[in-house]
């Protein structure tokens, strides 16, 4: 729900406290009763990185499975529970972590931690549930056996981080799938759903007593477990070509390579650097590339953050005759960028750009949520919520210039390419 009436100069790290269960769980909680929802966002460390070998999905597997059923309710009646008091609960899988949210009117709200405490804590994985959601990825891994995006990515991360969990699709693959079996899951279960690998933010109309109580019989019952890290992992692979063989008319590319951590003096300077090299269709790969060539409808560059890991990355896609030369561009533009960073004109411009939409993502509860549960998992500050956007505006064209050259180094690059020609380059993959 959209909140329209926030103070001009809202401090968002200065409505949030963190707040510590009987039990002994804490939280951040930001109180807001303008509107009668709560929303309760968690994730637990490790994710899809503590999928067994060989059975890479099974965290995926997990994650579609704790609504389908669990404590004294069978999938069909946890679903019509959920449906009849309008509870939204749902869980996503990345290579870090296992994300959830629950998002309930406050009138509601004791039913849907119920429902979300007998999710974490007694799951059912009903055989035929689990069957139900293997054949729904089967499917969508068949589908995406012809997807040049797809394979793209997958390329490129098992290169970046080859003999990693991270280098592991979070998806699997078919014969992946096929193995994993109830008691994988169960056994996933005892070691990601933990009390020490949870991090939990409550946002809305709930008053810290009751938000203490609430995330109290949720994960205090959880197994505390210890939450053994992932290893540290090295990004490889920056100077080379990875190439795949796809049937199909245009290559898919996605490139990238090491990125700068948020917690970096230079990180709000480096987001600026990103936003003028590829961050949407006013940057210089957008313009070279599409408007001054036409070898691309589309190009973009993000950075993706990790608990361990921090990438600048990007993607795009061009007819398989034009694959060389569109490299050739993105590499160039690269280094132009390394070695002189963006201009006064695009840096001012690209940190107004940036500092508007960081106000826009806080428009809704969900998106506050999001946001601070981002914060939490990657261990800053709560202070960070608002230091950020200060921090963009005091950006110079020094900090920029300097930023460049830390984030691009010498401009080189990891390239996957699927395109639909045969891959001759000696590191190909087929």
């Amino acid at each position: 729900m959209m909140r329209d009436d926030l103070p001009q100069g809202f401090s968002l790290a200065e409505q949030v406290r963190m707040i510590r269960s009987p039990g002994g769980v804490e939280a951040w909680l930001f109180e807001d009763h303008a509107i009668p929802v709560v929303s309760l966002a968690f994730a637990f460390v490790g994710g899809a990185g503590l999928d067994p070998v060989g059975k890479a999905g099974t965290a995926r597997l997990l994650g579609g499975l704790l609504t389908q059923g669990a404590g004294d309710l069978s999938g069909k009646a946890f679903r019509a529970r959920m449906a009849d008091h309008a509870i939204r609960l749902g869980f996503g899988i990345v290579r870090d972590r296992l994300v959830g949210q629950m998002f309930t009117l406050a009138k509601h709200r004791d039913e849907a931690f119920k429902l979300l405490a007998a999710a974490l804590q007694a799951p059912l994985f009903e055989p035929s549930e689990l069957e139900q959601r293997r054949a729904l990825f089967r499917g969508q891994l068949r589908a995406a056996q012809g997807s040049p995006d797809t394979l793209a990515g997958d390329v490129f991360w098992a290169t970046a981080y080859r003999d990693h969990p991270y280098g592991r699709s979070t998806a699997g693959t078919l014969d992946d799938v096929e193995a994993i079996a109830r008691e994988d899951l169960i056994a996933l279960q005892r070691v990601l759903v933990t009390r020490c690998r949870a991090r939990i933010v409550v946002v809305g109309a709930i008053s810290e007593a009751d938000a203490a109580a609430a995330i109290d019989a949720i994960f205090a019952p959880l197994p505390n477990g210890g939450a053994q890290p992932i290893a540290q992992p090295d990004f490889d692979g920056v100077g080379r070509t990875v190439m795949a063989h796809l049937d199909t008319p245009h290559a898919s590319i996605v490139f990238g390579r090491p990125a700068l951590s948020k917690d970096d003096p230079d990180y709000p300077a480096a987001a600026i650097v990103n936003h003028c090299l590829g961050g949407g269709t006013t940057s210089r790969l957008y313009r070279e590339l599409r408007h001054m060539r036409g070898l691309c409808y589309s190009v973009q560059t993000w950075t993706e953050h990790l608990r361990d890991a921090h990438l600048l990355v990007g993607m795009t896609s061009t007819a398989n005759a034009h694959v060389e030369e569109l490299m050739g561009i993105i590499q160039g533009e690269m280094q132009r960028m390394a070695a002189s960073g963006p201009g006064e004109d695009e840096t001012r411009r690209a940190a107004r750009y940036l500092i508007g939409a960081d106000a826009l993502g806080m428009e809704t509860l969900s998106a506050i949520g999001q946001f601070l549960l981002s914060l939490r998992v990657e261990g800053q500050p709560i202070q960070s919520a608002d230091r950020y956007r200060e921090r963009l505006a005091a950006v110079t064209t020094a900090d920029t210039r300097r930023a460049a050259g830390r984030l691009l180094d010498d401009g080189g690059l990891l390239f996957s390419v699927v395109n639909g020609t045969t891959a001759e380059h000696p590191s190909a993959i087929s």
